[in-house]
Order: structure tokens, then sequence, then C-alpha cells
């Protein structure tokens, strides 16, 4: 639950949806109350959306008519694997866009980009069988890494906050796991979350079974 106390008296406020690490998402029930709050404070509530995408969540492009406290930041780099192209782009009221197109460089996109990106908002059966394979694997995994010993957490994204067995630090297991040609997040450095969670990612089936077979190995040697 987002406590609305924290927006008080803020200029600028950041809302990541879904969120990193976690893959959490907001309702936009909640979005909509921090926008209004915003509205009172004279502040500015910016939603990070890099991951919608992969949701089942109604982006919140939707309220923009409703809020001018409001604007929604999107990524092409997560969804549509674009990542060396750095694109993006933001939604936002045009009081908002022209005070950010002032602080711009002159040459922010280039062609190559611009035009990977229109091809990409125009597949839309690409995006409709991604969502569908991320929401199906994500949810495959989830149980695999569960029956392995491991605590996934609920996620509305393209990755799994993973929760490790009690003693067993996140450090370790990724360097167990890293020695096995597998990369995996040491969530330590996140604040409130400790030594105790790894991220990992939603890939190929393949794939996902050979981090679930190596992290129950690791598991297992952890717990001897």
């Amino acid at each position: 639950m987002v406590g609305l106390e924290g927006m008080k008296g803020l200029s600028l406020a950041f809302l990541c949806r879904p969120n990193n690490p976690t893959g959490e998402a907001v309702p936009l029930e909640q979005v909509e109350e921090l926008a209004r709050e915003a509205e009172r404070s004279g502040g500015l509530l910016v939603v990070d959306e890099a991951y919608v995408e992969f949701s089942r969540c109604e982006s919140a492009v939707c309220l923009l008519e409703d809020y001018p406290s409001l604007a929604v930041l999107r990524s092409m780099t997560k969804f549509y694997s674009l990542p060396g192209l750095r694109l993006g782009f933001l939604a936002a009221p045009e009081e908002v866009a022209h005070r950010v197109r002032r602080l711009l460089p002159p040459w922010r996109v280039n062609v190559l980009a611009l035009h990977a990106g229109v091809a990409a908002l125009r597949d839309r059966e690409f995006a409709r069988r991604s969502r569908r394979y991320i929401a199906e694997e994500r949810e495959r995994l989830a149980e695999e890494l569960l029956a392995a010993g491991a605590e996934p957490l609920r996620s509305e994204a393209n990755f799994l906050l993973v929760r490790l067995p009690p003693g067993m630090r996140s450090a370790g297991v990724r360097e167990e796991l890293l020695r096995m040609g597998i990369l995996v997040r040491d969530c330590s450095d996140f604040r409130g979350l400790g030594e105790g969670f790894i991220r990992v990612s939603v890939r190929l089936r393949e794939e996902n079974m050979m981090l679930v077979q190596a992290l129950e190995e690791v598991l297992d040697v952890e717990r001897a």
C-alpha cells in the first residue's frame, strides 16, 4: 500500500509500476489517489512504467487528461528488446512536456531508433504473444522455484523476486550459480531486503528449467 503521507510537501515523486525488484504493481486507483495528492501539494507524480507491457495492468496514461500533476514514463528497451537503442517516451500534460523539452538535447533520438520504435509498436501480434507467454511462464517458473525450496513473490513483471531459505545469503547463492553459467541478481543492496533475496528473469522455458535445476542443487549443498 502506497501511503499518501509521503507525498505531502514533495515537488517531485517517482512511482515504479510494476516495481523493481518486487514486480508488484500498484492498482490504478492508488495511482489516482497519489496524483490527486500531488495536485493538492503543487507537485508532480512521475509513474515509471518500464515493465507495464509485461503486466495485466492498465497504464496510468489513461489518467493524464484528468490530472495535470501526473506524467508517465515508458521504455521500449524491456518489452521490445531494444536496449542498445535506449528508446523510450514520456506521456505528460502539455505544460510538463514543454518544460521537459526545454531541457533535452536537440538530437536525443537517432533515426534508426525512431524507425525501430515505430515498427515495434505496430507489431501488435508480437505484443500479444509475448504478454501471454510471459504470464504463463512466470507462473510456471514460480511453481518450480517453490518446489525447489525457494519462495518467489508474486510479480506482474518479467522477473521474480525470490526469498531464499532462512540462513542462506544471496551473495553466496549468486556466486555458486555464476560458476554454473547462470547469472541472477543479488538483491542485498536494495533497501529493506537484506541478504536473503535474489531476482531472476523469466526467459525461455529451457533456460528457466536450467535455472531451477541449478538453484535446487545449490540450495541442497547449502543445506548440507
